[in-house]
């Protein structure tokens, strides 16, 4: 469970049963204007309660303090916690005032948020909730209830309190790394308006005006999302020609056939494309997201794999692109920052492809002799944090003990005389991979405990994972220790890891612990 806090200058109680529908939340509701007191105090019911994530959510006419207050209260409560999560709503002031258009409160809120966007680029366990969007989206009037504000110091409506809880939901699929990896499209009227296979290339809605600018657009947002790591694939009922010749000759086209890492064009159900897309990327198929303009398809998907996520297509086109964005992206495909392997993720997975073109035509020790493979391990640093904290996050196959960690806690990890970390970055004759494994170990006295240890699998069946671990028990030797132990916390996605340890050369104990003699 991932425990949270939620503390406010007004009365936040009703979002407590809209955050319970989150299953993995444990929850903790500070008293009404009891934020600053819990935060310092050390024996406050805060700090018994040791959150993961802190939720500050506080209304800018309540708030009598200066912004250094706030920070000054945070900065305290990160020394004595490490590795705490804050979110922090962003100041917003009520859209009228009897000062009109002497904007004094505007100059205010936007000074106050100024100095925590600040605060949050300077400190990587701040994440600032854009809660000034969310009005702008559904309408203040829509948000706020003046009337429970006077009746108990609660100042949204119920349907601000939903709206909140589904921005939470969504920062935490962020945060968590519960994001997904691959965007499935189907093409007929919706990449492109009107079925190619009936009116051919040249007449598809796809213009600068007009119905075919909605999926102009659409195709712009796809290419976008995609450029922050996330991965294109094709699944159509359609005649493959057909659709060459419009990602060939239609000049409207925003994407590229490149654009996509797998096409699945032809006549088959879709459930079975999509199965074989998950085996050729080497990928959960809860790690995707189908979208259909056609209701029988998006069903019949839903009912033969129901670990994917087929979203519901809007019926009236014109709403697409905002749907795609407030339906789709946020809650799908958050990010909070992108690592060099995000923005070449795409061509990654390609590479992916060709390797397994190559290992077909060679016997085992041939191909891995053929791909010339070159490690690099290392101590992470703060450049490397955030994707160390990915990895651990992303990472479901070859990962033994399944541990998820914030950037910050690893940055407070690294930073420990207790804890070794090492990133390991992965090389070929196709490309550099970039950091494609990570292993966390605990040091007592000349005893080491490996608390994570674990690979992408885009570099799985390379015997990488052996290199990767012979090296840190050399690191480990030359820092005098002698007994190096592990454990397994099996899944129903690491079955794999389940004799990682024992092939390697560990002794087997009981309860899927191992050992191992370095001296």
């Amino acid at each position: 469970m991932t425990k949270l806090a939620v503390l406010s200058n007004t009365n936040m109680d009703p979002l407590r049963n809209h955050l319970l529908k989150i299953d993995f939340l444990d929850l903790y509701f500070a008293g009404y204007n009891q934020w600053q007191s819990d935060l310092l105090n050390i024996e406050s019911g805060l700090s018994s309660f040791c959150p993961d994530y802190i939720f500050i959510h506080l209304n800018a006419e309540e708030f009598q303090s200066d912004i250094y207050d706030l920070i000054n209260c945070i900065e305290s409560y990160s020394k004595r916690n490490k590795g705490v999560i804050f979110i922090v709503s962003n100041f917003s002031y009520t859209p009228y005032s009897v000062q009109t258009y002497i904007n004094k409160e505007y100059q205010h809120e936007s000074k106050l948020n100024g100095s925590l966007y600040t605060f949050a680029e300077k400190n990587d366990n701040i994440f600032v909730l854009n809660f000034n969007r969310l009005i702008s989206l559904h309408g203040y009037i829509t948000l706020f209830d003046e009337k429970f504000w006077y009746l108990g110091r609660i100042i949204h409506s119920s349907k601000g309190f939903a709206v909140l809880a589904d921005e939470l939901k969504n920062v935490f699929n962020c945060l968590l790394g519960k994001t997904k990896k691959v965007l499935i499209l189907d093409l007929d009227n919706t990449l492109w308006g009107g079925v190619v296979g009936e009116v051919g290339w040249q007449n598809i809605q796809l213009s600068q005006e007009g119905i075919g600018r909605i999926y102009l657009d659409f195709q712009r947002k796809i290419k976008q999302l995609q450029q922050t790591g996330v991965l294109l694939a094709i699944c159509s009922k359609n005649n493959e020609n057909d659709v060459k010749e419009v990602f060939e000759n239609n000049k409207n086209m925003h994407l590229a056939w490149e654009d996509f890492t797998l096409h699945e064009i032809n006549w088959n159900n879709k459930f079975e494309n999509i199965t074989k897309m998950a085996a050729s990327l080497s990928l959960g198929l809860d790690s995707m997201v189908f979208l259909d303009d056609n209701t029988f398809e998006r069903e019949l998907v839903t009912q033969s794999i129901p670990e994917i996520i087929v979203a519901d297509f809007p019926k009236d086109i014109s709403t697409l692109n905002r749907w795609f964005i407030t339906d789709v992206v946020y809650p799908y495909f958050g990010k909070r920052k992108l690592t060099n392997e995000d923005i070449n993720k795409t061509d990654q997975y390609k590479r992916i492809i060709n390797r397994e073109e190559i290992k077909k035509q060679l016997d085992y020790n041939e191909f891995i002799k053929e791909l010339n493979i070159k490690l690099n391990i290392f101590e992470p640093t703060s450049d490397s944090y955030f994707r160390i904290a990915q990895l651990t996050q992303k990472t479901n196959q070859f990962n033994l003990t399944v541990k998820r960690y914030s950037d910050s806690e690893i940055k407070a990890m690294s930073e420990s005389p207790n804890y070794k970390i090492f990133g390991c970055s992965y090389e070929d004759k196709f490309g550099k991979e970039g950091i494609i494994g990570c292993a966390i170990i605990k040091i007592c006295n000349n005893t080491a405990f490996i608390d994570s240890f674990l690979l992408s699998c885009r570099v799985l069946g390379r015997r990488v994972e052996f290199t990767f671990l012979e090296n840190i028990l050399k690191e480990l030797k030359e820092l005098k220790i002698e007994t190096v132990d592990a454990s397994y916390i099996q899944t129903s996605r690491n079955i794999i890891t389940k004799d990682f340890y024992s092939k390697y050369g560990f002794s087997v104990l009981e309860d899927n612990r191992f050992t191992i003699k370095v001296r």
